[in-house]
């Protein structure tokens, strides 16, 4: 099987699955795991063409969000069950059936074990921003097993407000959050006046069996909780 990937989370996807070896060309943006560097990267993203696709001789092509080729299969899970369904049926196609199910199960014994950590602490109002504009459905879940209720309104400061975060968490660099804290009427959200302005690495939030280590930072920043176990 020769499998070409489009988007770093296919191509993090496939290695997960132990299906690393099958994988014939990468773009320039798929830099994990380490080993997938010695794969022949296809360029930049936003250089991709169906010829150049070609050139690979892929029997799959899989894709990420955000990304439209003509008979690719794409991973743009919507919600959670869609994250484990999603690991399935790419799986299905490598032939890589028992190690899907193992990654599915660590998952959702690594999530049920951070909520069980962070239960008895009350839920913690989070707004989450990524410098690449990325905001996954399924984050929301994420964010509630690590005891957080993410703002799902829109972006205007009105809603914001009455939203009150008290937690605000980005993916970017320190140059973003200056930029956030800086916007008007900022200075009045409860997460800003108390300086709990916290990052995470967006890979961590990726769908993807790092997605547990991702759960795990959030209990961490959300309530200062360490959860050991599955997902290490």
């Amino acid at each position: 099987m020769r499998v070409l990937s489009l988007h770093p989370v296919a191509t993090e996807l496939l290695f997960a699955l132990g299906a690393g070896n099958m994988l014939v060309g990468r773009t320039d943006e798929c830099l994990y795991p380490e080993s997938a560097l010695s794969v022949p990267s296809i360029g930049k993203p936003s250089e991709i063409t169906p010829e150049a696709a070609a050139v690979f001789e892929p029997d799959i092509i899989v894709t990420g969000p955000g990304q439209d080729l003509a008979g690719a299969v794409c991973i743009e899970p919507a919600d959670m069950e869609h994250v484990y369904e999603t690991i399935v049926s790419i799986a299905k196609l490598l032939d890589k059936t028992v190690e899907a199910d193992l990654l599915v199960h660590d998952l959702r014994t690594t999530f049920e074990r951070v909520k069980e950590k962070t239960s008895r602490f009350h839920m913690t109002r989070v707004h989450y921003e990524d410098e690449a504009g990325m905001r996954p459905a399924y984050l929301a879940a994420v964010v509630a097993f690590a005891g957080g209720e993410l703002y799902a309104g829109n972006s205007t400061i009105e809603s914001l407000r009455k939203f009150d975060p008290q937690v605000i968490i980005y993916s970017g660099d320190e140059c973003y959050e200056e930029r956030m804290v800086a916007r008007d009427g900022w200075d009045g959200l409860n997460a800003v006046q108390r300086e709990r302005i916290l990052r995470i690495d967006a890979e961590l939030l990726r769908p993807t069996p790092r997605l547990a280590l991702g759960a795990k930072r959030l209990a961490k920043l959300l309530h200062g909780v360490e959860v050991n176990g599955n997902g290490n």
